[in-house]
């Protein structure tokens, strides 16, 4: 690295800067699918000429950079490369990036004009599906008599003899559906040296999909696409050209704004007075809400927790503890209206506490805990879910004011652990994590365990954590049991999804005695209809029973890691695309996965309904029904789909509290996104469904703290 620093065009820049110009230009030319198509003497001057391009941008910056590389010492600077690069390989998974360059494909449908005996008609309809897209007529070369019809190509009935032929390229896969009937004739297949003559004649209708290459994408599995050597060769390039390209946002982001803070002095307001003018952009926007989807957001869930707290006949199906929230409202005023807006309120209050300490932390601008608020405020998803009448809600909030009360002491030993009503909302936060949904244990286990490391305060944290598993059985026990409440176990659903996997890839029990539980458990298919994607066509079905589920749940654990452990290639598989909706982000329109992302839906009509149809349960009724379709419509179109994944912003948490670290200099930034990391990690294994309210602390944390981890600084101190 001297040698570096004294001569910037010594041999070894000079072959780094090489080598690192070839893997750029490969990422950047075949990425681009008219690269594949030119002739050998132009694409190897283009090659040459970005590689020349890119080898002397990189020879520029290593000269630009000598001496912070130099200071930093060859070790280290290696090992940087070697995470960034690990982290562009990551992300050509999670986005994801299609194999490059494409596979060409073409392929020839020819209608022969013959029909067999039954036939009456000599039709042929073709659907081509590439990288799911369907082809559309006008992308194919084709004779006159073909037509489209429902996104099929068609020769009709008294067409003559003619063909469609479509050329290009494929990255994931393409297929070639065709439909069978009365009025079908006879046609040909042939793409990329293969040919085969079908009869499409058939008494009822019906089709069929060829496979003409890549993959195919199935509702029990999420298959990632092969590569040729080639196409591997391309990804470590765009994984070195991503890595790169992270480490230069870093290094923007590091230095730029100016990351060193004014002299320290004392805050000008507290952190209660920060924290409510933080609240207030979510407080002003979920009452606007409230109004537009009175009387609040309600789904099945909602319901049958609402009827729970007016009849008092609780089920721990949903967690018994916001059914007991639900009743207490109730006696307040019998309105959903209320129960939202509390909830709405307490998770903006959570938000700007934890848009105040965090901001402070890393010692951004003021402005900053203000811009969090806002941005919670005004992204749709976290705005309408905060008044929608799930647990989730007081769940996220509890996270969320969890995280800030961790990061209070840890920073700044405020709130102070030896009051003692820190320790009782300590305590009062952690059980609501344990007691709301299922990964709370362990988000509320990752918080105590971080307390526990701060000198001091051990034996109360301690102490804390012992109310706090004491308090989380009594309600899940002893209160429960006392009001009759009607046990049925939810834990049975995330067991038979995994045993559903294992079925479905044809692994039986090793006990004769487990199989026949599992057949008295559910006797219709023997897949269990599984689909990676959620547990529903499982469990809501006609052959599967509930109630034997629910009293063998132990068993079905049981038989479950026995099954796992033998066969642990199975369980990695469901586990990677039944978790698809927190690691990745695009998928194909035919793919498994998919999200619903709001309790707001479109009935057949096309108008838009916030309550679940019901009989004497709360109605809609808003106040400006007009504004509510609008903005309901606005909210449910189809391309908004790809700004509600979760996946971006678990990608931006990281990326952002890396930034934060770097421009602060303080290792203990790291410790910010900790719970919500856990919280997501345990919600990969024990997911059922593709639900985006569960990733809802996500969504808040991201936002409220973005502004500040991005503009963190340091003190003149450091």
């Amino acid at each position: 690295m001297n040698d570096m620093n004294q001569h910037s065009n010594s041999p070894l820049s000079v072959v780094l800067a090489t080598s690192t110009g070839v893997i750029l230009a490969t990422a950047i030319l075949y990425s681009i699918q008219a690269f594949s198509s030119l002739s050998w003497f132009i694409a190897a001057l283009a090659f040459v000429a970005v590689t020349m391009v890119a080898g002397w941008t990189c020879l520029a910056i290593l000269r630009r950079c000598r001496r912070p590389l130099a200071s930093l010492g060859i070790r280290r600077v290696l090992g940087w490369v070697a995470l960034a690069t690990t982290l562009g390989w990551l992300l050509t998974w999670m986005v994801p990036i299609p194999p490059m360059p494409g596979t060409p494909l073409t392929i020839t449908v020819d209608a022969l004009g013959t029909l067999s005996p039954q036939s009456q008609g000599r039709e042929v309809w073709a659907r081509l599906v590439v990288d799911g897209r369907i082809v559309p007529l006008d992308e194919v070369a084709r004779t006159p008599a073909w037509d489209s019809a429902n996104d099929f190509i068609v020769s009709p009935m008294k067409a003559p003899p003619g063909q469609f032929t479509w050329t290009g390229y494929y990255r994931h896969g393409a297929s070639l559906m065709l439909m069978t009937h009365a009025w079908s004739g006879n046609a040909r297949v042939s793409w990329n040296g293969n040919s085969r003559d079908y009869d499409l004649y058939s008494p009822e209708g019906n089709d069929f999909t060829l496979r003409l290459g890549g993959i195919s994408e199935s509702p029990q599995r999420l298959l990632l696409p092969t590569r040729t050597p080639l196409q591997y060769w391309v990804q470590f390039c765009q994984s070195v050209a991503l890595g790169l390209m992270l480490l230069g946002v870093l290094a923007v982001a590091r230095r730029w704004p100016p990351v060193h803070a004014h002299p320290a002095a004392r805050e000008s307001r507290s952190v209660l007075a920060e924290s409510l003018v933080a609240a207030v952009p979510l407080l002003v926007i979920g009452t606007a809400l409230l109004a537009i989807f009175f009387p609040a957001i309600m789904t099945v869930d909602s319901l049958d927790q609402w009827r729970q707290a007016e009849t008092a006949r609780y089920s721990d199906a949903h967690p018994v503890l916001y059914a007991f929230y639900l009743w207490a409202i109730q006696q307040i005023r019998p309105s959903p209206t209320l129960a939202a807006w509390v909830q709405m309120a307490a998770m903006a209050m959570a938000s700007g506490w934890l848009a105040t300490v965090v901001r402070r932390a890393c010692r951004a601008p003021r402005w900053t805990s203000l811009a969090g608020g806002a941005l919670l405020a005004i992204y749709p998803l976290t705005a309408v879910t905060s008044i929608t009448l799930w647990k989730d809600v007081p769940y996220a909030t509890s996270v969320i004011a969890l995280t800030a009360l961790v990061v209070g002491a840890v920073f700044f030993q405020r709130p102070d652990l030896r009051r003692w009503y820190t320790c009782m909302a300590l305590v009062l936060l952690a059980t609501a994590c344990m007691a709301l949904r299922h990964n709370g244990p362990p988000v509320a286990a990752a918080a105590f365990v971080i307390l526990l490391v701060l000198p001091g305060n051990r034996l109360r944290v301690l102490t804390c954590m012992l109310l706090a598993v004491g308090l989380t059985w009594a309600i899940k026990g002893p209160i429960t049991d006392k009001l009759d409440t009607h046990r049925t176990s939810a834990a049975y659903m995330a067991y038979s999804h995994h045993l559903a996997a294992h079925l479905a890839a044809g692994q039986v029990p090793d006990s004769p005695a487990d199989a026949a539980l599992l057949r008295s458990v559910d006797r219709g298919a023997s897949d269990w209809r599984y689909r990676c994607a959620m547990v529903n066509s499982t469990i809501f079905d006609d052959a599967f029973s509930i109630p034997t589920a629910v009293a063998h749940s132990p068993d079905l654990f049981r038989i479950w890691l026995e099954m796992a452990l033998k066969r642990p290639d199975i369980e990695a598989g469901h586990i990677l695309c039944a978790s698809g909706m927190v690691w990745r982000y695009r998928v194909t329109n035919n793919g498994p996965l998919y999200l619903y992302a709001m309790g707001i839906e479109m009935d057949g009509e096309k108008s838009v309904r916030w309550v679940q149809p019901n009989v004497d349960g709360p109605q809609a009724a808003s106040m400006l029904p007009g504004t509510a379709q609008r903005v309901g419509r606005a909210l449910m179109k189809p391309w908004l789909q790809r700004f509600w994944r979760p996946a971006p912003f678990l990608i931006g948490l990281v990326l952002l509290t890396l930034v934060a670290w770097q421009r602060s200099g303080d290792r203990r930034v790291l410790l910010i996104p900790v719970l919500v990391l856990v919280h997501s990690a345990v919600l990969m294994v024990a997911i059922i469904a593709q639900d985006a309210r569960y990733q809802l602390p996500l969504y808040a944390m991201l936002l409220c703290m973005a502004p500040s981890l991005l503009l963190a600084r340091r003190d003149n101190g450091r």
